[in-house]
């Protein structure tokens, strides 16, 4: 490379390390250890390099087992660590540390689109400030609840499955997440005896 620069940055949902990276057309493939196979869209960085115009396309989730963490994952040597995705048939391989391999085929490459947020009752409900608590409950709930897609009405709490009683519970509920606000992943501890070294970025050209 030749007078590279820095203009951006893409940040995942989910805590993971990001390990082997594979661009196959407009996707990048990753391994990301526990979080498995993510599949983000990257045509955009030619008209925007600053990365925010990156999405996910999708993901193949190969260690549940640490969903439920803080962050929505964990940062160890788990999960899969390598894939290959350049075959012909669209056929992805995925490897893994503890499960052997999988193949796997996107279904589509479309990415979510933007949550459009209407304040009925349901997500009134949700984000109310009028109960205490209510607003940390929402996104402690939503934040696992649409990550892990889950499509099980008994795991919505009793103020959402009120609120947003109807004919499809799940699908209203998991509109009214999209539109909670996120809690911020909090920055690891540091492990060694070093004091703490802020992250600094070069500026953006």
């Amino acid at each position: 490379m030749e007078n590279p620069f820095y203009s951006g940055n893409y940040e995942g949902k989910r805590r993971s390390i990001d390990h082997n990276q594979y661009v196959v057309g407009d996707h990048l493939y990753q391994s990301n250890y526990g979080n498995g196979l993510n599949v983000l869209d990257i045509h955009s960085i030619t008209q925007d390099p600053s990365g925010n115009s990156i999405c996910e396309a999708g993901f193949f989730d190969i260690y549940p087992e640490d969903d439920e963490n803080e962050g929505g994952g964990t940062v160890a040597f788990l999960g899969s660590w390598s894939s290959y995705a350049n075959f012909k048939s669209g056929f992805i391989f995925v490897h893994t540390i503890e499960r052997g391999s999988f193949v796997v085929k996107m279904t589509s490459k479309e990415c979510a689109k933007p949550a459009v947020c209407e304040a009925d009752s349901c997500l009134t409900s949700m984000r109310t400030a009028n109960v205490e608590g209510r607003l940390d409950a929402s996104q402690e709930f939503c934040g696992n609840f649409t990550q892990r897609l889950i499509d099980d009405v008994q795991v919505v709490p009793e103020f959402a499955r009120e609120a947003c009683a109807g004919e499809d519970v799940v699908a209203k509920v998991s509109s009214a997440c999209a539109c909670v606000p996120t809690i911020a992943v909090p920055e690891l501890p540091r492990t060694t005896t070093r004091g703490p070294v802020p992250t600094v970025l070069p500026p953006r050209a």
